[in-house]
């Protein structure tokens, strides 16, 4: 009797310990507390279906850049082109994990439809060419439709969003004008191209232009500069930070991060003990600190 106990105590502890150094799933949720929602503005079709928000709600501010889905894992492209670039009136239901919302709309004219009215899409503004470390990651599931969204044990669930439409979001290691979330594009301004989705739930870094659309942030990333980076445990609290002048010889917006912490190795690549390794260059460690994880954002 007594080893049955101790048994159960061990499997317990381990799976209390277990979860004790997985990430915290953030706040991200379906708002159904706040009702449905209905707004008007002008609809945009690239790089998915966007809606400037002329005449909000309680919840939805007349100015905001909102990205839509359908119901389940679909985008909703194929009602959304006939009414490009005209003004609509779309109702759904919010999902929201802090400054990331989405609107999954209704299904049929109730859920979107045209309006009357006049508006147009706002002209983007080029914030440059920029590079970043972080997560593409599947909006929907992102904003709270999961929980996690994010990481390896979300990436089949992610791409069968991605597959089905749903706009995908960069989640960035650094905020860019404040902003850790950024709606991806391809480099053309179009959809996020399908050789991407093999790096879909991994720590990496990526090259493109990033535009503002409204309030929102659209990176136009190049596929081709995608580089899959160490992202594993470390020193909890520990963190170097240094120029990128060090590493290479590209003029820089920023700082280069390299932080300890408790995550989950999400790629097969490895640091070489003593040094972390990235595309344009090599940041030294002490030898004793053999796994660290990084992030970075600057323009080059």
């Amino acid at each position: 009797m007594a080893a049955s106990v101790a048994v159960l105590i061990l499997f317990v502890g381990v799976g209390l310990l277990t979860g004790a150094t997985q990430d915290d799933p953030g706040p991200g949720a379906f708002r159904f507390d706040y009702g449905r929602q209905t707004v008007t503005g002008v609809l945009e079709l690239r790089p998915y279906p966007l809606l400037y928000v002329t005449e909000g709600s309680e919840r939805v501010k007349a100015g905001q850049t909102l990205m839509l889905s359908a119901a389940g894992k679909r985008g909703l492209m194929g009602r959304a082109e006939p009414l490009a670039g005209v003004m609509v009136t779309a109702s759904g239901v919010i999902l929201d994990r802090g400054e990331l919302e989405m609107l999954q709309v209704r299904g049929g004219k109730a859920g979107l439809g045209s309006a009357d009215g006049n508006g147009s899409i706002p002209e983007p503004v080029s914030l440059g060419r920029w590079r970043l470390a972080g997560e593409i990651c599947d909006g929907k599931c992102l904003a709270g439709a999961m929980r996690p969204g994010t990481g390896l044990a979300h990436k089949a669930c992610a791409n069968l969003c991605l597959i089905g439409g749903v706009p995908p979001v960069f989640v960035s290691s650094q905020p860019v004008e404040g902003s850790e979330f950024l709606l991806i594009a391809g480099p053309d301004g179009g959809p996020l191209p399908d050789s991407v989705h093999d790096q879909v739930g991994l720590f990496v870094s990526v090259e493109g232009v990033i535009e503002r659309r409204g309030d929102l942030l659209v990176f136009r990333i190049d596929p081709d500069s995608i580089e899959a980076l160490c992202w594993v445990g470390g020193y909890s609290g520990l963190f170097l930070r240094r120029p990128l002048e060090s590493l290479s010889s590209t003029s820089l917006d920023s700082g280069f991060l390299i932080s300890g912490g408790a995550r989950a190795c999400s790629t097969s690549l490895r640091c070489r003990q003593g040094a972390i390794y990235w595309p344009a260059g090599c940041a030294a460690l002490p030898s004793r600190h053999s796994s660290w994880s990084f992030g970075l954002s600057f323009r080059s």
